[in-house]
């Protein structure tokens, strides 16, 4: 059996909104998701619609206090 990753698309100038719109710098929201802070800035920098694992979504949503949802939304 072959099993497939799965992936979300994400747009990095969202999360960096996002994070904005909350006051939280880089190094905070990196560790409130339990990253490291070069992750968050690779992260905001990849631009729109760049692939994501899902797990990585679940810490940033609920680092940023939103749903996963509402991070992937358009």
């Amino acid at each position: 059996m072959v099993m497939m990753e799965s992936v979300v698309y994400l747009d990095g100038e969202r999360l960096r909104r996002l994070r904005l719109e909350r006051g939280l710098s880089q190094r905070e929201l990196a560790d409130k998701a339990g990253m490291s802070q070069s992750t968050i800035v690779l992260l905001e920098r990849r631009g729109r619609s760049d692939r994501f694992h899902p797990s990585t979504v679940r810490k940033l949503s609920g680092a940023l206090g939103i749903s996963a949802a509402e991070l992937l939304e358009d």
